[in-house]
């Protein structure tokens, strides 16, 4: 099946164009094609895209087709590319463009609409229309700021859309000040004056009492209102120069610094950084019954909340952190003392070697009721660097106090021992690959490994849920391997093949809990939306009112639903293999990719989608690690990999070269002769 456009006309004084093209079917059936519009996936979160029925004439294999711009104006209500589709069957292809003089439009102005839409032909030579929001200009914005607030003065150019007075300075917190997707909105009403010209008080300190865990925030700045024509709530980043008067440095309160400056999008960002120092270390002391003992003086007006052992990561300053232990204290007056048995705190929570701990203290500022969060740091007056706490005869702790006090895990090695095992994998190619007697990967592990079973591609969220019916002829021409593993994660057979194959080991990663999202049919009947059955668009479409997708957009919805699930799931699985047995392989996407000629090159697409998708990932690991804190580790995040322009599987961030795979099963030699030097062979598990 094969559709061109050979002619493309817009008629005089309407937004109105003709295309005239020719199809072709190999089969030879007489049936006739749909032909639609559809808007693209977004690659960093999942949804069902919406379709737009074009008017078409046949004569014959030619065709014709009508698209009114005006007429679409409902549809096109927000930034999007639409491409334009043919279909029969469960066949779908892009239309491409055969027409030599075609030039692209400028864009054009949709009446009663919020936007305006370009017709062009695509990187893949096919057709698509470009949609986009009409501008405004926010010009002449300037500012100061006074006792604790920002106020700034700016001018609104509404050119096409309909000016209101309802108006909002809105400031949108980042996952971490280098991820470009947000978590947090706080908005401030925007009030106008004379002419074009409003102004709008930010309350500084208001936003720093949105921040709990983070000792480093940034926030985007945006003004935003409701269209009049479109309904729609629309958002503009607040333009900004140099000379606005109140950019750069800015000491608001005795806890922390504001900086304000202009970013990618020469707009306004704010970052506000807490201040350290606000617990002065007097004394440190390690007692006869294991106790780690620090004493500090708290600042004027500050109160210890909560002293928290927290695992560091890469992300060190986002949000979402997994706390280890909350520690004891003390404080009288201005005297805060920390004491914990070091040795049962770590004797209780993963360990594994290179791990980093720091101890933080949550601080109250008793005039304000601002909570800040700051790191303990030993004064110069105590010596603790290169200091070693041992935990027992294979593990120690070794302190370090550059910036803060640093708590590093040392793993000290035990002599391996041949042994073959049966291993189980749930989850990505990260971990599947290795399992591979290709050249590329290891070809002689099955000297050492049966690979029992796979459950591919499954998020836990659809592994803890109820059997959906699976569509078996809505699969009919597509890869036999792949619709396997699609249907395995629509059946919910996990646990009955863990008790069929008996594996001694198995292996998780949670690549596809923390960058594909899910589809739910009701609150028990999900499936995972991964690669596979994303290729399956036309069944998807036709399921879109049937079904809705719970995205990784919403951050905090998601993992509400992930983490009651990862509980019920944890519980589960040790009835069925011991909670040593189990291994959590460590997941990243790389960002760039080994060329032909041996250079590193970036990737340039879904650079957002890789830095936001790594650090769901560190904050999955960790709560799984949470919940069952004596399962193995495969951590290959130490050092950098990258993809291979001539990958086995594609060049994409998520597969690796051939380093990584050999590395992974080295990694998995250690774990599994560990245990076997324990006690040979498997251990029988007894069913709660």
């Amino acid at each position: 099946m094969f559709a061109k456009l050979i002619s493309f006309q817009k008629l005089e004084n309407k937004n109105e164009f003709i295309l005239q093209g020719q199809y072709t079917n190999e089969d030879g059936k007489e049936e006739r094609p749909s032909i639609f519009l559809q808007e693209r996936i977004s690659p960093d979160d999942y949804f069902i895209p919406n379709r737009i029925p074009l008017d078409t004439e046949w004569q014959g294999d030619f065709f014709t087709v009508h698209i009114h711009l005006d007429q679409l104006g409902e549809y096109l209500t927000y930034h999007a590319i639409w491409d334009c589709y043919l279909a029969l069957g469960n066949h779908i292809e892009r239309i491409k463009m055969e027409i030599s003089d075609f030039t692209p439009t400028e864009s054009i102005s949709i009446p009663n609409s919020s936007v305006q839409v370009k017709l062009y032909e695509t990187q893949m030579n096919s057709f698509a229309l470009l949609v986009s929001t009409k501008d405004i200009a926010i010009e002449h914005l300037v500012g100061k700021v006074k006792e604790n607030t920002l106020a700034v003065n700016f001018e609104l150019n509404w050119g096409s859309f309909q000016q209101t007075d309802d108006i909002n300075l809105v400031f949108r917190k980042r996952l971490q000040p280098d991820i470009l997707y947000y978590q947090q909105t706080v908005s401030f009403p925007v009030t106008p004056r004379e002419g074009n010209t409003y102004e709008a008080n930010v309350s500084l300190p208001y936003l720093l009492k949105t921040n709990e865990n983070q000792t480093k925030q940034t926030w985007d700045a945006y003004i935003v209102f409701i269209d009049g024509a479109s309904g729609k709530e629309l958002e503009f980043p607040l333009s900004v120069e140099k000379n606005s008067g109140f950019m750069g440095r800015h000491s608001i309160t005795n806890l922390a610094n504001y900086n304000f400056y202009i970013n990618y999008k020469k707009a306004l960002s704010l970052t506000i950084a807490t201040k350290s120092l606000l617990f002065e270390t007097i004394n440190w002391q390690v007692n006869d019954d294991s106790n780690v003992v620090i004493q500090g003086i708290v600042s004027d007006d500050l109160q210890i909340d909560r002293v928290s052992l927290v695992k560091e990561g890469t992300f060190s300053e986002g949000e979402l952190i997994t706390i280890a232990n909350e520690l004891p204290f003390q404080q009288l007056e201005e005297i805060g003392m920390i004491s914990f048995p070091y040795k049962e705190i770590f004797d209780n929570i993963h360990f594994h070697d290179g791990d980093q701990y720091t101890i933080y203290l949550e601080l109250v500022d008793s005039n304000n009721g601002i909570m800040v969060k700051t790191p303990v740091i030993i004064g110069e007056t105590i010596s603790v660097s290169g200091q070693t706490l041992e935990i027992d005869n294979h593990k120690r702790l070794k302190l370090s106090n550059d910036e803060k006090l640093m708590i590093t895990c040392e793993d000290r090695a035990v002599k391996p021992s041949e042994n073959s095992m049966k291993i189980a994998v749930s989850g990505s190619c990260f971990s599947r690959l290795a399992f591979s007697s290709a050249d590329f990967y290891n070809p002689n592990y099955k000297s050492k490994y049966e690979l029992v079973y796979t459950q591919f591609h499954s998020s836990i969220i659809s592994i803890m849920s109820n059997p959906v019916p699976f569509p078996e002829k809505k699969f009919i021409g597509f890869n036999q391997r792949e619709v396997e593993y699609i249907k395995s994660d629509y059946k919910k057979e996990f646990f009955t093949q863990l008790e069929k194959t008996k594996p001694e080991f198995l292996i998780l990663d949670f690549y596809v809990d923390g960058s594909k999202d899910v589809l739910m049919f009701d609150e028990e009947h999900i499936v995972t939306i991964n690669y596979m059955l994303r290729r399956n668009l036309n069944y998807l479409y036709e399921i879109k009112d049937q079904a809705k997708v719970l995205s990784h957009e919403n951050v905090e919805v998601y993992l509400e639903r992930w983490k009651k699930n990862m509980q019920e799931f944890a519980r589960e699985l040790v009835n069925y293999i011991p909670e040593e047995q189990i291994i959590l392989q460590k997941v990243r996407k790389t960002d760039g990719f080994i060329t032909k000629e041996g250079n590193v090159e970036k990737f340039k697409d879904n650079v957002k989608h890789i830095k936001r998708s790594n650090y769901l990932f560190e904050y999955m690991e960790n709560y799984f690690l949470q919940l069952l804190p004596k399962a193995q580790v495969i951590d290959l995040t130490k050092r950098k990999y990258y993809s291979l322009y001539n990958h086995p599987e594609n060049n994409t961030p998520d597969h690796l070269e051939s380093a990584y795979y050999r590395d992974f099963l080295t990694q998995l030699d250690e774990i599994t002769l560990k245990n076997f030097m324990k006690q040979p062979r498997v251990m029988e598990v007894t069913r709660i």
